[in-house]
């Protein structure tokens, strides 16, 4: 796997939010952090406007989870506290934030 692949996927005009996310999550379930960290980035500035509120909670879920990984606690935190104020049954932001405290 090859993050070059994917992030080429992300300047390709019909990539759907929902094709987006399921790369993303391969990323997260894979480990691969910093990768991930780069897909989300990339897709900041081309897939973004496609988003639902549930896509971006979700968005939201993955780079928290990326930043527990990493050691950057307080940025999960302060993500995953907005995604438990918008949808405080969260059941992912929920674990999420118990592994933070």
């Amino acid at each position: 796997m090859t993050i070059e692949l994917y992030r080429e996927v992300t300047s390709r005009e019909d990539l759907s939010a929902d094709r987006a996310l399921r790369i993303a999550r391969r990323l997260a379930n894979l480990g691969v952090w910093n990768e991930l960290d780069l897909f989300l980035s990339d897709l900041d500035t081309v897939v973004t406007a496609k988003y639902s509120p549930a896509d971006q909670l979700s968005v939201l879920n993955l780079e928290a989870q990326s930043d527990l990984a990493q050691g950057r606690t307080d940025s999960a935190a302060a993500k995953l506290t907005k995604v438990v104020e918008v949808d405080p049954l969260n059941g992912k932001a929920l674990l999420l934030l118990a592994d933070y405290h």
